[in-house]
């Protein structure tokens, strides 16, 4: 990465995790817990090239699908927050083997987010979204359906943070 390189935050950046995790993250946020940051996505033009994604062995089906709708993709509204970010150094190591996207796309801070700067999505339930997966001795890659990959608003789980009162503002 060259040291002249400029981040600009984007207004909206993304956090992807698993379904399981909903109320959780719902109710106290995402938290800065493993390593101290919280890593997000700062680019929503290639879904498929966030990461990290958290992808483990049990998320894939017997003809090695990934089932996208196990996940959340989180949007954090960074106008209305005030979080220092950085430049994901992890990514700076692998970037060449995980994506062709620019290093300003992968970021991390030190802040936990409060659920009041975050918006739930998930993929079209009323569409089979689904990646093709191919696995060979060191390499995973993963093919983008045909259909495209289309996020909705999860109405019923930001409707429970409203009720919560975790969020309160209309979006």
């Amino acid at each position: 990465m060259k040291p002249d390189t400029i981040l600009k935050i984007e207004k909206y950046v993304w956090h992807v995790s698993y379904r399981e995790n909903d109320l959780s993250i719902g109710a106290d946020g995402i938290l800065a817990v493993k390593d101290g940051y919280v890593y997000a996505n700062n680019q929503s033009h290639q879904l498929l090239d966030m990461w990290p994604i958290p992808i483990d062995k049990w998320d894939f089906t017997e003809t090695y699908e990934l089932e996208l709708r196990r996940y959340t993709w989180w949007r954090i509204d960074t106008e209305i927050s005030d979080f220092e970010w950085e430049i994901d150094p992890i990514m700076i190591q692998d970037q060449g083997i995980y994506t062709s996207l620019p290093m300003t796309c992968y970021i991390r801070t030190k802040a936990s987010i409060d659920p009041k700067y975050l918006t739930p999505f998930r993929f079209d339930r009323n569409i089979n979204n689904k990646m093709d997966v191919q696995i060979e001795e060191g390499v995973t890659s993963i093919s983008s359906p045909s259909n495209g990959l289309e996020l909705s608003i999860d109405q019923t789980l930001l409707d429970w943070m409203k009720a919560r009162g975790q969020i309160n503002f209309t979006r």
